[in-house]
């Protein structure tokens, strides 16, 4: 915002993609209440954050080590996981328990690896970022802005589709949806036209 304001320029359009959905949605929020014509608010298959949302990230990047520790260590790995999402409820402090879990994991993959400290931080800290940012977005109430949006979805929406008055769907896969030919002309009509 502060970054908006100091530009001195109207905002015609706010977007954002999956996750980023929910922080454009606060940002066009923020934007309603210090100008005078409304920007349009354009998402791209918005996922609404949730515990089980968080979790999966952690599900994920165990998986991603399963050729680096054995079978039974990644199925030990991801009831761990399993067993946190299961007790703990509140976002920040999922976040930060799956964090500490996962570094666990990492440096276990790591040493048997060989792989360098350099590289085991990068890994570690591209994890925490990823967290950070989802327990940031679970944080967010999205229903007034998301309901205020133009939703493009994907043939496999995010769960913010059922909170817009106006969704125009495309049957093409989730990560192709931003360069879609036809999502592309729909968003250059959507911007013709006067904000509102």
């Amino acid at each position: 915002m502060r970054d908006i304001r100091e530009s001195g320029r109207t905002v015609k359009a706010v977007s954002g993609f999956c996750a980023g959905s929910v922080f454009a949605g606060e940002l066009y929020r923020r934007i309603c209440d210090e100008q005078e014509t409304r920007p349009r608010l354009i998402v791209f298959d918005p996922e609404a954050m949730h515990p089980f949302g968080i979790y999966m990230q952690y599900h994920k990047q165990v998986d991603r080590y399963a050729g680096l520790l054995s079978p039974e260590r990644i199925a030990a790995a991801q009831r761990d996981g399993q067993a946190l999402l299961q007790k703990q409820s509140q976002p920040v402090a999922l976040g930060q328990e799956l964090m500490a879990l996962h570094r666990k994991v990492a440096l276990e993959v790591f040493r048997e690896s060989g792989i360098d400290e350099e590289y085991g931080d990068e890994v570690l800290e591209l994890f925490g970022s990823l967290i950070t940012y989802m327990v940031a977005a679970a944080q967010v109430d999205t229903a007034k802005s998301w309901a205020e949006a133009t939703v493009l979805t994907s043939s496999t929406p995010g769960s913010g589709a059922e909170q817009a008055e106006t969704v125009l769907a495309f049957d093409v896969d989730r990560y192709e949806l931003l360069r879609d030919r036809g999502a592309a002309a729909a968003v250059s009509e959507l911007l013709a036209k006067r904000p509102g």
